[in-house]
C-alpha cells in the first residue's frame, strides 16, 4: 500500500442524505490528476439514508486519499467548520 504525501490541497464535500448522488461525485471528484499533493474530505452532516454506507465502500477503494468526517448533528455551517478544520 503506497502512502501519499501530505496534502497540500483539499477538496471539501458537505454532504446529508445524498446517497444516491455520492457515487457519480465522488467519481468525478477523485478522477482528477493534479501535480499537488490533494485530498478529500466528505463530511457527511447527520446523514439518515444510506450515506454512510456510501461513504464507507469508497473510503475503503481510496483510504489515502479520501477522509469521511460524520457529524451527529446536520448542519451547513457545522459541516464546513468542520472540513476546514481538518484540512
Amino acid at each position: 500500500m503506497s502512502v501519499n504525501p501530505p496534502a497540500e490541497i483539499t477538496l471539501a464535500i458537505c454532504t446529508r442524505n445524498r446517497g444516491s448522488r455520492l457515487s457519480a461525485c465522488l467519481r468525478h471528484a477523485l478522477a482528477q490528476r493534479c501535480d499537488i499533493p490533494w485530498d478529500v474530505v466528505v463530511v457527511d452532516s447527520a446523514s439518515t439514508d444510506d450515506t454512510p454506507s456510501v461513504l464507507a465502500a469508497w473510503q475503503k477503494e481510496f483510504p489515502d486519499r479520501l477522509r469521511v468526517i460524520r457529524l451527529e448533528r446536520p448542519g451547513t455551517g457545522r459541516a464546513r467548520v468542520a472540513a476546514a478544520e481538518s484540512s
